[in-house]
């Protein structure tokens, strides 16, 4: 008797209300960029001896900020993130737009980190 034909089961985890999974695939795959790229510095800079600029401590501050705004929309995903909101509680809404806000403000911080590095210690603050 022959075996059965495979056949092919389409996931449910993405549905026509709930596209968290979409933000978290986008979340990851945003990392392993990230995380790929910081590699590739370290690799070039390697033989060179000069492996911390400010632009290398600027990128190491936005991927430590990255991993961290990361961690944050997967746990709001965890809470409903990504779902319809009539099929919402309350009190999901709610930690929802608070979240979302912490990851504004991650978000804003990393900015100003990486303006810091950049362009703050090029000024001369100093009066001659």
């Amino acid at each position: 008797m022959a075996p059965p034909k495979p056949t092919l089961q389409v996931s449910t985890a993405i549905t026509t209300t709930d596209h968290g999974q979409i933000v978290v695939l986008a979340g990851w795959l945003c990392l392993a960029i990230g995380t790929s790229l910081s590699m590739a510095r370290i690799y070039i800079r390697w033989p060179l001896n000069v492996l911390a600029g400010k632009d290398d401590i600027a990128y190491s501050v936005s991927v430590l900020f990255a991993f961290v705004q990361t961690a944050v929309i997967i746990d709001a995903v965890r809470r409903g993130f990504g779902r319809v909101e009539p099929e919402l509680e309350d009190w999901q809404v709610v930690r929802i737009s608070k979240v979302s806000t912490i990851s504004v403000c991650i978000l804003k911080n990393a900015l100003q980190e990486v303006k810091d590095c950049l362009v703050g210690s090029d000024l001369d603050t100093t009066e001659h």
